[in-house]
């Protein structure tokens, strides 16, 4: 019985995982935010780029070859 006591006492102070365990939950709330944001802005971004470029691409062809 004593011996495990002392080996629950030493898993209660032991904390040697913790700052993995941190790590990982720090990436985990970056990445999620990633995704939400891409998710939210994702099509509009992409629909300005490809007006604009469209629109470049128009001008450029009725201007002819320099």
């Amino acid at each position: 019985m004593t011996r495990s006591l002392t080996i629950g006492r030493r898993l209660l102070v032991d904390d040697t995982g913790a700052t993995a365990i941190e790590y990982a939950l720090l990436a985990a709330l970056i990445s999620g935010v990633l995704i939400g944001t891409v998710a939210s802005l994702g099509g509009t971004v992409m629909t300005g780029l490809f007006r604009t470029a469209s629109s470049q691409l128009a001008s450029q062809i009725e201007a002819g070859p320099s």
